[in-house]
């Protein structure tokens, strides 16, 4: 079920991206992901781990947006 739920996630989220990209970006995060499944069962906690990233990759992307809005207006 997690894995399908993943993958759908996953799909979604780097649709608009390069294949290569995607299939390196699947690959790694598949691999993180089966490791705390099968070893520590800690879903919980990687999903908060994910959640924390997103949010950091939210705030970069959000700052270079302002960035070239305020080089643009200057």
């Amino acid at each position: 079920m997690s894995f399908s739920l993943v993958h759908n996630i996953l799909i979604i989220q780097f649709q608009g991206k390069k294949k290569q990209e995607t299939s390196r970006v699947y690959r790694a995060f598949m691999h993180i992901h089966l490791y705390y499944i099968q070893k520590y069962y800690m879903y919980p906690f990687f999903c908060y781990i994910q959640l924390i990233y997103k949010m950091i990759i939210n705030t970069k992307a959000l700052i270079v947006n302002y960035k070239i809005m305020l080089s643009t207006l200057l």
